[in-house]
């Protein structure tokens, strides 16, 4: 009988236990472990250190997570300091860690050591991240037995728009963190081989759709990353903004090269907000600094490019406010608004920045975007080139261009009295300086005058 007793015993812990196995294996889905590159900035982080963050993030995409701990400004979170003091050890702002390994003193690039980390990446540990109602779970596993581990949690935002006193004004804080969940050392554990860790932490911020939660393991005394997880708030992609030409690749010099740096759009008196692929999209907010624009140009008004959108325009604040009939949801790209300008003066590029953006759903919470070209100074000059069909270049396509390109109509390329800058259907392909004269198609028609005159709708657009 007591073998019988036993056996039964044996065989239902043997049960039990690969019950639990299973349970384990099925239960475990690691969540994307992206290389951690950590960065603490404060007031005197320069613009041009977010250019090569944005640049970083366009370059290796969901292969690195970056985020900015800010210290002694108005973005600081108390942890911050601690972490940056207490585990790092360090003094001075901004410094860079790749994969909490210290590497640059500063903002240049740090392409190549994130090139490396992701080259000679290793990652012993797999983490899953599992949001809840207020709290993560966080779950852990490996096949080998690590000691000295330090357990990092936190929340971050991926457009802050705050403004920070430095050289460059700037509004815009990219990849900020929000709140250490942990110990901003980390909590320390050790781990054993094949058996999952689950840790529970409250989330005691509200969050949005702008934010992410980011956890890592590393060697509390090397400070080398063990294993990273990732995951958004929202499943929907990020909304990219944009004024006209949309370069993904950003620039990585702040030498103002035509094609390169100067961004070119099509003509000096318009510019289009566009958005990427929006998601949740009803309102965009942003105020531009007119002061930047006088002796150049003026602010004339808002063409909306959606039906039915409330515009709230003040040319003498510079302050746009765009209400759509409903929220914006595209996997294309969807043209908002046309901003006109009117050249007072021939400058061939213009530098001005955006003092302010929200862009927001319908209950007025951020709904998860970024931006390009909006940035002051380092990514906020907009290419004006003379418009082509600016007949008389007086810096206004109006009735007077109009009446000179009907003038001259029906003229060929033979005729001795042919000009070409009157034949301007087809447009040349861009206005860079090796494209610009490649247009029209040797006689001046109809197409040109409606081309000329579809310009001037800018000016004064047509009733509907």
């Amino acid at each position: 009988m007591r073998k019988i007793l036993c056996f039964i015993v044996i065989f239902v812990l043997i049960f039990l236990n690969l019950n639990l196995a299973q349970t384990n294996a099925e239960d475990f889905t690691p969540s994307p472990n992206p290389i951690v590159v950590e960065a603490f900035v404060s007031n005197f982080y320069k613009t041009n250190g977010y250019v090569f963050q944005h640049y970083s993030r366009t370059i290796f995409k969901d292969q690195i997570i970056f985020f900015n701990y800010h210290i002694k400004d108005n973005l600081n979170v108390p942890e911050n300091e601690k972490r940056w003091s207490t585990f790092y050890k360090k003094t001075g702002t901004p410094t860079v860690f790749v994969n909490g390994t210290y590497n640059y003193a500063g903002y240049m690039e740090y392409d190549e050591e994130i090139q490396k980390a992701i080259n000679t990446k290793n990652y012993p540990i797999d983490i899953q991240i599992i949001p809840e109602k207020d709290q993560i779970v966080i779950k852990m596993k490996t096949h080998q037995k690590l000691t000295d581990l330090s357990l990092v949690a936190l929340v971050y935002e991926d457009e802050v728009w705050q403004m920070v006193e430095n050289d460059d004004k700037d509004c815009f804080h990219p990849y900020t963190v929000r709140r250490i969940l942990t110990n901003p050392s980390g909590d320390y554990f050790t781990i054993q081989p094949d058996l999952l860790i689950t840790k529970k932490y409250k989330i005691p911020i509200k969050l949005n759709r702008q934010m992410g939660i980011v956890v890592f393991v590393q060697n509390s005394k090397s400070n080398v990353i063990y294993g990273s997880g990732h995951i958004k708030v929202s499943d929907k992609p990020i909304t990219t903004l944009y004024w006209n030409s949309y370069d993904p690749s950003i620039i990585k010099t702040d030498t103002k090269t035509i094609g390169k740096y100067v961004y070119l759009h099509t003509g000096y008196d318009n510019m289009i907000l566009k958005a990427i692929k929006p998601s949740y999209l009803k309102t965009v907010n942003i105020k531009i600094e007119p002061y930047y624009l006088k002796g150049h140009f003026e602010l004339s008004h808002v063409i909306p490019l959606i039906p039915n959108t409330e515009i709230r325009f003040s040319k003498i604040a510079g302050t746009i406010y765009a209400i759509f009939p409903e929220e914006i949801n595209s996997d294309q790209t969807v043209d908002l608004f046309n901003l006109v300008l009117r050249c007072t003066n021939p400058e061939y590029y213009l530098d001005f920045p955006v003092t302010k953006l929200f862009v927001n759903d319908s209950e007025e919470n951020p709904c998860g975007w970024t931006y390009v070209q909006l940035r002051h100074y380092y990514i906020n000059t907009v290419a004006i080139y003379p418009n082509p069909l600016d007949i008389n270049e007086d810096y206004i396509v109006d009735k007077h261009d109009l009446d000179k390109i009907i003038y001259e109509f029906g003229q060929l390329s033979k005729d001795k009295t042919y000009d070409l800058k009157y034949d301007v259907f087809p447009p040349a392909l861009s206005l860079l300086e090796a494209d610009r004269d490649k247009h029209g198609d040797g006689r001046i028609d109809i197409q040109d005058i409606i081309l000329v005159e579809r310009e001037t709708w800018i000016y004064d657009p047509p009733k509907s």
